[in-house]
Order: C-alpha cells, then sequence, then structure tokens
C-alpha cells in the first residue's frame, strides 16, 4: 500500500502498517507514476489541513491516474474529498462545521440500565463531499 500525504497528523500514515500493510509514504505532489511504481495492492490518501479545492490542480490528476490503473484507493477526511472531487463531486464548507467539540455520549451498560458517559472528543470536519452541488 502507498500511503500519498497531504499534510497528515504524525500517526495517520502509519495506520496501514498497524493492519501489516507494507509501502511507502510519498508527497501529496507525487505523480500516478511515482505512486505506481511501487507496485501496490492500495494507495491510501491521507487527511490534511485545507481545503480540498485548493489541492484539486494536483491531487485530481494523480488519483485519477491511480483508479484508471484499476488500483483500488481508500481515504480518511481530506483524502475522502479528494476522492469525491476526483469522481466528480463536488465539496463545500459546512455552515456549522466544527472541530475538537466535546459531547456527552448516552451509552446502556450490561445491566440495561441507560446512563450518560464521560466526553469523548469529537473530530467534525468542516468541508463536506456532495454527491450533487446544489
Amino acid at each position: 500500500m502507498v500511503a500519498v500525504d497531504y499534510g497528515a497528523q504524525a500517526q495517520t500514515p502509519a495506520l496501514p502498517r498497524q493492519y501489516r500493510l507494507q509501502g511507502p509514504v510519498v508527497p501529496a505532489t507525487a505523480t500516478p507514476r511515482t505512486s505506481l511504481r511501487h507496485k501496490p495492492d492500495g494507495v491510501f490518501l491521507s487527511n490534511g489541513p485545507g481545503d480540498p479545492a485548493a489541492t484539486a490542480g494536483y491531487s485530481v490528476p494523480a488519483v485519477q491516474g491511480v483508479l484508471d490503473k484499476k488500483v483500488p484507493c481508500s481515504a480518511i477526511c481530506l483524502g475522502h474529498q479528494i476522492l469525491a472531487l476526483t469522481l466528480g463531486g463536488k465539496t463545500r464548507k459546512m455552515e456549522r462545521g466544527h472541530r475538537g467539540a466535546t459531547s456527552r455520549s448516552r451509552t446502556d451498560d450490561r445491566q440495561g440500565r441507560d446512563h450518560l458517559a464521560e466526553p469523548r472528543l469529537l473530530r467534525v470536519c468542516p468541508i463536506a463531499a456532495q454527491e450533487r452541488s446544489r
């Protein structure tokens, strides 16, 4: 598996290795030829900061080149949005997107009692991929 690094957090490119998938990490500006010369079974598109449209000039053709060769892609966050743009989707800034909010979640214990769990950190992306534009 080749991981394309769009500015991911340090642990994100290591995630495929946790599942015993091996391969190099290439920069966001890597061409399809660079990614495919490693003969990967798949390409992982990482997360990163910013608007996916800002990277579309180089990321969309690179991802399209990988897909044209029938190499599977998986993605997270920004990588998912770039994949959506590559496949003809649109992205838009969410009106109420937020990051790092905490929220209590309701849980059910083994005895069937309902109670509020401790707050969990939620990371909600402020940009959404859409099937169709408005």
